[in-house]
Order: C-alpha cells, then structure tokens, then sequence
C-alpha cells in the first residue's frame, strides 16, 4: 500500500499536468480525500478542509450546481476607492 505522502504526489503531479494551479486549498482537499475512509460528500470535504484552510469556500461549487457549467477556474477582484478619493 502507498504512503499518504506518495498518494498525495502522486495526485499533486496528476493535477499539475491537467493545468491545475496546485493552491494550499487544492492541497488541503487531495489530503482529505486520501485520508477519507468513506465516500465523502462535499459538505464533509468541506467542514474538513476548513479546519486548515478557513478562507476556502463553497461559492464555486454552488455556481457550477446552480447554472451547470463547469468551473475550471477562478479569481476574486476588488475594485474600491480610498478614503482620499471618496
């Protein structure tokens, strides 16, 4: 049976070579998933990758469940004025 660490390369290099960017969330998930005894939902994926990575959200997911389209990728922009300029 493989190491934890050797399934984790091994799904980090799978990814890098599909294009995927490999993020701390990314990571957070492969490692929940390789110590999942079970088929995990998204919610338990989720509630388990929080503990790490607090900043992770399920926007993408609901977009993708709610319109149909794939997401491949994504960004957050803020756009805003300073005090100053108000």
């Amino acid at each position: 049976m493989e190491s934890r660490e050797a399934r984790i390369a091994e799904l980090r290099h799978k990814l890098a070579e599909q294009g995927y960017r490999i993020t701390p969330q990314r990571l957070a998930v492969v490692g929940a998933l390789v110590d999942a005894r079970n088929h995990p939902s998204a919610e338990d994926l989720f509630a388990r990758v929080r503990e790490t990575c607090p900043t992770t959200s399920l926007l993408a997911a609901e977009v993708a469940a709610a319109t149909g389209y794939e997401i491949r990728s994504h960004r957050v922009e803020f756009y805003g004025l300073c005090a100053g300029c108000r």
